[in-house]
């Protein structure tokens, strides 16, 4: 018989994305200052993004910020040589290497080489000088990998096979992303609408976060259930309703069934994923579907990192006692329906919300992360 899953803690986190304080810019219905870029490979074309708050390096954030998660964590150096440290991201240091290869272009005639490019060096980096010891995971599985990191995570602790792990996700500006995603045609040109009937495509964003979790709950500022995570074939850019909602119905099953006050959506704010996940809570819940929302319109999507952001963007929400609306969406006047039609855009068969609530008591909500590719992660988590 395979062991039970068991709650866990996050004991210790620290967080650093496109607003100093994620909370109040909600609260305020404020969007982050977006940054007009050239798209590397299309001249004449910029695209706005998310950079940290005052453009702090995400590579010096990160050594700030696993100072801070694990300073109020209180792992001892005893813990830290035993921590697996997991980390989510779609693209590691690849922005950190465009430069160094541009730089050595511009010195040289000869072919630019890195010092080290396997995927497991950024991380053996910042282990080293934070005396983490223990085995090292990197997960790449695009939106959902932060996510992912937290259900192995999870699972881990279950096993006692370390007193405590360490997650990180990790998201930071690179030219291969953002002309990607250009060139797939989802980046908005100006504004983040998700669920928005007018909604016009992503804003990719920078983001940093860490979490220490723990089985026992001394100093806990999020409770992770559990989830689940699965494989939709239906398409690297095309979600599939029916594999959204049996991911959300999976997580719950695992989780005892319990009702969710609320949902966190992925929420994109590209046509076809807002309708599939629309469509996909309104198969798995009914007319009687939780409240639900994005956190993308004042968050930006930061891809790999986005599954630990968002969930401790949510705590901070919580600790000033609101759940948040989708920022973004209703803003903007309704599309004719020629343009509608001429878009694919439908209607949704539930609304988001648009004005914020009052935090649900006791706080358990589902956290969905819809990773491009195919790999779909549903949480359950109580704040």
């Amino acid at each position: 018989m395979p062991k039970p899953i068991h709650p866990v803690h996050i004991v210790g986190h620290a967080m650093a994305c496109p607003h100093n304080d994620p909370a109040a810019a909600f609260q305020a219905g404020a969007p982050p200052t977006w940054t007009p870029l050239p798209v590397p490979g299309y001249p004449g074309v910029e695209r706005p993004y998310g950079f940290l708050h005052q453009r702090e390096a995400p590579e010096q954030a990160l050594d700030r910020l696993l100072d801070e998660a694990l300073s109020r964590a209180g792992l001892s150096a005893a813990e830290r040589v035993q921590a697996p440290v997991l980390m989510g991201t779609s693209s590691l240091n690849i922005g950190e290497n465009e430069k160094r290869i541009i730089e050595q272009l511009h010195q040289s005639d000869s072919s630019p080489a890195l010092e080290d490019a396997r995927w497991g060096f950024m991380l053996d980096q910042y282990c080293q000088r934070h005396g983490l010891e223990g085995p090292q995971t990197t997960f790449n599985t695009a939106c959902s990998s932060s996510a992912n990191a937290l259900l192995y995570a999870q699972r881990i602790l279950s096993l006692d096979l370390a007193p405590a792990v360490v997650v990180i996700g990790f998201e930071a500006y690179n030219g291969i992303s953002f002309g990607g995603f250009h060139g797939l045609m989802l980046l908005s040109p100006q504004d983040y609408r998700p669920f928005d009937p007018s909604r016009q495509g992503i804003i990719l964003g920078e983001g940093v976060a860490v979490a220490v979790l723990r089985r026992d709950d001394k100093g806990a500022v999020a409770r992770l259930e559990g989830g689940d995570t699965a494989i939709d074939f239906t398409g690297i850019t095309v979600a599939s309703e029916d594999s959204l909602a049996r991911v959300m119905r999976s997580a719950l099953d695992k989780t005892g069934n319990t009702p969710v006050q609320a949902i966190k959506a992925h929420g994109t704010g590209t046509a076809g994923n807002d309708q599939a996940e629309a469509n996909a809570i309104h198969q798995v819940f009914g007319e009687q579907a939780p409240p639900y929302f994005s956190l993308k319109g004042g968050l930006g999507h930061s891809l790999g990192a986005c599954g630990l952001v968002e969930l401790l963007s949510l705590s901070v929400c919580r600790d000033r006692g609101f759940l948040p609306a989708s920022l973004g969406y209703g803003d903007h006047p309704p599309q004719t329906q020629e343009t509608a039609e001429e878009e694919e855009i439908e209607s949704l068969p539930l609304l988001p919300l648009d004005t914020q609530q009052a935090w649900p008591e006791p706080g358990r909500l589902l956290l969905n992360y819809f990773g491009f590719g195919g790999n779909n992660t549903s949480l359950v988590v109580t704040l």
